[in-house]
């Protein structure tokens, strides 16, 4: 992906918000206070969007999709988490999950590497996905992680999304 500074600035925010969801979170634990943990943590659920997303490394010749199936919070530690699947690669389809927040390698902390060079999010939403077309997705990700150019992954992705 090519970097983008407004991108950035706009991911920063975006982080920024889930942090102080987060911080508010943990004094709302430590007070006890249960309906205002539960909505922290909706509003925590609501920080990312579900669908389609591409990662910062994702080239023309070396694709790199995710599908976002989920956002929650751990539920000892309260830690916010992603829940996804790649599409690429080996493990296309397996779910795993990432830190939301975590200032060295959360979902939503944007990159600034001039050694790379770029600077941008660190994952960009593609397409807004329904339940539906997530699964599924996730279902053929061994078929989409076959193709070998970012144009032929999207390709593929669209058509199994044609009938949803």
């Amino acid at each position: 992906m090519e970097s983008n500074r407004k991108a950035y600035d706009e991911a920063l925010v975006e982080w920024r918000r889930a942090e102080n969801l987060y911080q508010a979170l943990l004094g709302c634990i430590e007070a006890g206070d249960e309906p205002q943990q539960l909505r922290l943590e909706a509003g925590i659920q609501q920080t990312v969007t579900l669908g389609l997303w591409e990662h910062w490394k994702s080239e023309e010749s070396d694709p790199k999709f995710y599908v976002v199936m989920g956002v929650g919070t751990e539920q000892d530690v309260h830690t916010p988490l992603v829940a996804y699947a790649s599409l690429y690669g080996p493990r296309a389809g397996d779910v795993t999950f990432r830190n939301l927040i975590h200032e060295d390698r959360g979902f939503l902390v944007p990159i600034d590497r001039p050694s790379v060079p770029y600077v941008g999010p660190r994952f960009v939403i593609r397409r807004t996905l329904g339940a539906l077309a997530r699964t599924i997705l996730q279902v053929q990700a061994p078929i989409i992680a076959q193709c070998k150019t970012r144009a032929g992954a999207m390709e593929r992705i669209e058509g199994f999304l044609l009938n949803i």
